[in-house]
C-alpha cells in the first residue's frame, strides 16, 4: 500500500516527455527542404487538395488533442497532457499547410518556403527546451517527489 505524499505531482505538461531525437530530425529536414525551396524556388501543385488535407489534418489533430488533455487531466498524466499540447500543436502546423496553399493561389510563391521555415523552427525550439530541462533535472541530485512506500 502506498503511503499519500505531501508533495505535489502536477508538473509542466512538457517535464517527463523524453527527448525525441525523430522529431528533431524531422524539424530540420523541414528547415532544410524550406531554405533549399527559398534558394531554388518550385512550383506547388494541386493545392486544393493540400488545403484539404491541411483542414482534415487540423480536424483529426483538434480531436486528438481535446481527448488526450481530457484524459490526461482527469489521470493526472503529464505525458498524456504533453501528447495532447503536442496534437493541438500539430493541428496549428496544419493550418500552416492550408495557409501557405491559399497564399500561394493568391499569387505569393514564395510564402510556401517562408511558412516552411517557421513550421520547421517550431519544433526545433521545442525540442531544445525539452533537452534543456532533461539536462537541468538530470544534473540535480536530489529527487523531485520523495515517495513513501509500506509494506501490507
Amino acid at each position: 500500500m502506498r503511503s499519500r505524499s505531501t508533495c505535489s505531482t502536477r508538473r509542466p505538461f512538457h517535464e517527463g516527455k523524453p527527448f525525441d531525437p525523430f522529431e528533431m530530425t524531422r524539424a530540420c529536414v523541414a528547415f532544410y527542404e524550406s531554405l533549399l525551396r527559398l534558394i531554388h524556388p518550385e512550383a506547388v501543385s494541386h493545392l486544393c487538395a493540400l488545403a484539404a488535407a491541411g483542414v482534415v489534418g487540423f480536424i483529426g489533430n483538434e480531436i486528438a488533442a481535446v481527448i488526450r488533455l481530457r484524459a490526461g487531466s482527469r489521470l493526472d498524466s503529464p505525458s498524456l497532457v504533453a501528447d495532447g499540447y503536442h496534437a493541438r500543436t500539430d493541428g496549428y502546423v496544419s493550418l500552416g499547410v492550408v495557409a501557405s496553399a491559399a497564399l500561394v493561389a493568391l499569387g505569393a510563391e514564395v510564402a510556401d518556403p517562408l511558412i516552411g521555415l517557421a513550421i520547421g523552427r517550431h519544433p526545433a525550439h521545442c525540442v531544445a527546451v525539452l533537452a534543456d530541462d532533461q539536462t537541468r533535472h538530470t544534473r540535480s541530485l536530489s529527487p523531485p517527489c520523495a515517495r513513501s512506500f509500506s509494506q501490507p
